[in-house]
């Protein structure tokens, strides 16, 4: 039996393998346990995610304005709402053995 590390486990169900392991391990450590933790990558990444949000509410709503476009991306990143996009990413992507437990 192989057992398969959760970082494989990662690689796998987003198909990219990652360059840097060590960068991969900071991304995936919380502060608390020690450095170097994803706090800096964690500010880059939700800049990245508020850019692609942005910009795609921008080309899907030609015709609203500012307060409305800011409203909805700050609905869409919210923690909760991008806990329910990657719950059903998760479950979407998931394969049936995955989905038996």
């Amino acid at each position: 039996m192989v057992l398969r590390t959760d970082r494989t486990v990662l690689r796998d169900r987003i198909g990219h393998e990652f360059a840097d392991p060590a960068l991969l391990a900071q991304a995936l450590t919380h502060r608390s346990a020690g450095m170097p933790h994803n706090e800096r990558l964690e500010f880059l990444g939700d800049g990245v995610v508020n850019l692609f949000v942005a910009e795609a509410l921008y080309q899907r709503w030609p015709t609203a304005d500012e307060g409305v476009l800011t409203r909805a991306r700050a609905e869409l990143v919210r923690e909760a709402s991008l806990a329910a996009i990657a719950r059903h990413l998760t479950r979407a992507n998931a394969s049936p053995s995955d989905r038996a437990n």
